[in-house]
């Protein structure tokens, strides 16, 4: 199946927001270890300067630039059609698939659509 990824920033773009996974996932994707800014022993998260979560399991940290990066490169490693820069601003489901607009006239027709 032929796989197409929409981006609506194009890469490497700058995200304000961070990234954390649980080590665990080193089991499956090793190289995710390289990607990571840090590696910490628990999280705790506090609201109005009261500690409300403590998770107390191994986590890793990203900066989301290098990680989306690192992902999108994976991606297109697999195969995948990485557009970036297109701002989707219709999406048509009918009978045959999905037609996905950018607005400017541009169209992306398949048959699944996944939206992240």
């Amino acid at each position: 199946m032929a796989t197409l990824l929409l981006e609506r920033e194009r890469f490497p773009r700058d995200k304000p927001c961070g990234g954390a996974m649980y080590a665990t996932v080193l089991d499956r994707y090793p190289e995710l270890e390289a990607v990571a800014d840090r590696r910490v022993a628990a999280v705790r998260t506090h609201l109005n300067y009261e500690q409300v979560v403590t998770r107390p399991k191994d986590t890793l940290l990203f900066r989301r630039t290098r990680l989306d990066e690192h992902l999108a490169r994976r991606a297109e490693a697999a195969g995948v059609d990485l557009r970036d820069g297109v701002n989707v601003r219709r999406i048509d489901f009918g009978p045959d698939g999905v037609t996905v607009g950018d607005g400017m006239g541009k169209e992306f027709r398949g048959s699944l659509l996944v939206d992240a």
